[in-house]
This record gives C-alpha cells, sequence and structure tokens, in this order.
C-alpha cells in the first residue's frame, strides 16, 4: 500500500464518510489481492449497511432480528466472495474455509474436479477430497497413484474410520483392484480388460498350477499389504471387487504357512476364513460358510470377548438378503445397548432392508423405547404406502 492509499481512505471518509471509506478499501483490498482482509472488511461493510456496531467483536444476540438477519446474509455473501476469488487465485484450502460456510460445496468440488494434481496443490487436493469427504473417490485414487499402496493404506486406516460406509467401499474396492493387478503383474499374467468387472483374471489358474512351488521364502506382494487389503475387503459388496479379493485370499492361501500371519476373531485364519466369507457372497460354498459363522457367533461371549464376530454373521446374512435370521441373531446377541463395532447392520436397517418392522416395534415395545417405536412405525406406514 502506498502513501496515496491511505491519503484515499481519509478523502473518502471525509467526501462521502463510513460507507465510502468502506467501499474504496473493499476495492483496494481487492485489486491488492489481500483477499482476508477483504473478507474482515465486507463484514464491516454489512454491519454498516445494517445499522449494527462495526467492530467484529459486536455480539449479535444483542441486535433485533431483521438487522441481525441482515448481518448474517452479508456474512455468508462475503464467505462466498472470497471463496470464489481464493479459489481463482488456486488456493484451494483457503477457499474451502470460506465456501464451507457458505454452504457452497458444489462449487468446491467443481473446482477440485477441474484441478490437476501437481507439487503445489497435491496436499490440498487430498485433504478437501478424502479428509475432508467432497470427492472420496478420486482423493483415495490420488493418494493411490502419488504415495503407493502402503501410504493408501495407512491413509485408510488413519483418515477413513469417520467416513460412510459406501465411502469406505469405494476406497477398499480402488486397494483391492490395485494390489490385485500388482499381483498380477508379478507373476507375468496378463490382466484381460474384464478382470476389473469380475470376470476370470488368469489368477486362479495360475494357483492350480504353481501352488507346489511356493516356497518358504515365494512372495509375489507385501505379505503386509496384502494381509491389510483382505482385513479391508470384509466390507466390500459390489459383485466385481468382492472376486477379486476372493482370489486374493486364494493367493494368500497357496503361501507357505509362516507367511500367512492370522487375523481377529473370527478370522484367526485370516486368508481361509475370509475366502469363504467373501465366496458365499458370491454363491459359493454358502452353506459352509453359514455354518461356521453361526457356530462362532452362537459360541460367541459378546460380554468378554466383544460383538464383533457375531456382527460378522448377522453382515454375512443381511447380503445373502437373509433378514429374518439376521434380526434373530441381532436380537439374541446383540440386544439393545451391546457396544458394537458398526460392521454389521442395525436392527432398523436390517428391519429395512428386509421390509419388516414387526420384531422391531415388538422390542421397541418391550424396552419402552418410545422413539425408536414411533421410527419404525413411521417407516413401516411409509413404506406400505
Amino acid at each position: 500500500m502506498s502513501a496515496d492509499d491511505f491519503a484515499r481512505i481519509d478523502d473518502e471518509l471525509t467526501s462521502s464518510g463510513i460507507a465510502g471509506a468502506i467501499a474504496v478499501l473493499c476495492e483496494q483490498l481487492k485489486a491488492e489481492g489481500k483477499y482476508h482482509e477483504l473478507f474482515d472488511a465486507r463484514l464491516m461493510q454489512c454491519r454498516q449497511r445494517a445499522g449494527a456496531p462495526l467492530a467484529r467483536e459486536a455480539r449479535l444476540e444483542e441486535l433485533s432480528d431483521a438487522t441481525r438477519d441482515e448481518v448474517e446474509a452479508g456474512y455468508v455473501e462475503a464467505c462466498r466472495e472470497v471463496g470464489n476469488l481464493l479459489l481463482a487465485a488456486g488456493d484451494l484450502r483457503a477457499a474451502w474455509m470460506y465456501l464451507r460456510p457458505a454452504g457452497d460445496e458444489a462449487t468446491m468440488r467443481e473446482a477440485l474436479a477441474a484441478a490437476e494434481p501437481d507439487e503445489s496443490n497435491l496436499d490440498q487436493i487430498v485433504e478437501l477430497s478424502l479428509h475432508e469427504g467432497l470427492d472420496v473417490d478420486r482423493g483415495f485414487s490420488i493418494v493411490l497413484d502419488h504415495y503407493g499402496i502402503c501410504n493408501a493404506i495407512t491413509t485408510y486406516d488413519s483418515a477413513m474410520y469417520t467416513r460412510s460406509i459406501p465411502e469406505k467401499q469405494v476406497a477398499v474396492g480402488q486397494l483391492v483392484r490395485r494390489l490385485h493387478a500388482e499381483l498380477l503383474e508379478n507373476l507375468g499374467i496378463e490382466s484381460p480388460a474384464d478382470s476389473g468387472a469380475g470376470g476370470a483374471s488368469g489368477l486362479l489358474e495360475f494357483l492350480e498350477q504353481k501352488r507346489d512351488a511356493f516356497g518358504e521364502h515365494t512372495y509375489h506382494v507385501d505379505i503386509s499389504h496384502l494381509s491389510s487389503v483382505v482385513r479391508m475387503s470384509r466390507i466390500v459388496e459390489d459383485t466385481a471387487a468382492l472376486r477379486l479379493a476372493w482370489e486374493l485370499t486364494e493367493y494368500g492361501r497357496a503361501l507357505h504357512e509362516s507367511l500367512q500371519p492370522p487375523g481377529d476373531p473370527p478370522f484367526e485364519d485370516a486368508f481361509a476364513v475370509s475366502g469363504l466369507f467373501f465366496a458365499a457372497q458370491l454363491g459359493e460354498q454358502v452353506d459352509k460358510a453359514l455354518e461356521y459363522f453361526r457356530q462362532r457367533a452362537e459360541q460367541a461371549n459378546v460380554y468378554e470377548e466383544g460383538s464383533a464376530v457375531v456382527e460378522v454373521y448377522v453382515a454375512l446374512l443381511a447380503r445373502l438378503g437373509r433378514f429374518e435370521e439376521a434380526i434373530a441373531m441381532t436380537l439374541d446377541k446383540l440386544p439393545h445397548g451391546t457396544p458394537t463395532t458398526g460392521f454389521a447392520p442395525s436392527l432398523l436397517e436390517l428391519s429395512r432392508r428386509g421390509g419388516d418392522y414387526e420384531r422391531l416395534l415388538a422390542e421397541c415395545r418391550q424396552r419402552g423405547d418410545l422413539l425408536g417405536y414411533a421410527i419404525g412405525r413411521i417407516e413401516a406406514e411409509s413404506a406400505a404406502e
């Protein structure tokens, strides 16, 4: 800022008053690209127009409803203006700081979609797409492309736990496809065009021919990566991704036993039991899988061991469309108030997906849950209509 800039504020204040001085201030700050300061000036401008105290620290609660509404509308407009200016300047992270309170996710998503990641913006794109949840699919893809599978696994475990199940499934699906493709490449198996859509990849045929050749130190992808991706894949329901995950477990089973790390219950034999879990959802070994997971669930002491074993069985039943059995197991082994991991659908979700709310309503009546009963009745009525 030059001496003339300061003099212009003085002159405008003398000739046009406070409103004119603020308008000149906003004009100069915008021309200088000082957008954070412009935001403060716009707030002062909207306060002045509304007849509110100019100080930013003034309490809005002390204003009339009409004045407060006008100031708040000005605040939103200032957020939108400054956010768009920062987007144009390429500062994605700072732009979101203003566009988020303005509720302008659409503009931010469009900007992210148009942004090509490079050294200057890579971290910003990942942070906003993945950690802020604006485009989890693309954000996780960028992590895989630029940082590799190892960092993607770490990112998933550290940053995805608060994201929704569909978002998690998208991320895990990418991991499954990437690791499966890496395995095929390392084995020298050409990946067919339809393998990512659930077609045969050639891996099973390779294992049938070469299984006996796997020695104590023979492996073709990082074992920790394989183990982690198989573990994460239990959340997947997409058929194509499930088939690739199942093939990964078949590869894991072919490894020497010293290279097969144990898992948590009921997946102690991680590759074999995970494979059984995946296969059942693909329509194979269904009876065997149901019997195994049913026995483990019925034997589980939820209060001593936690709910995971039971939740796995409930989730499998739900994915196979056996909602009545899933509801019965939930009521028997996961009564109201039982801490759960969220892996299995809730009683309400099972009722919703199965289209039968009777047992939910009876349970709510028994435990005096008026809110749960009302939600169930309303949903049942809506479904009937």
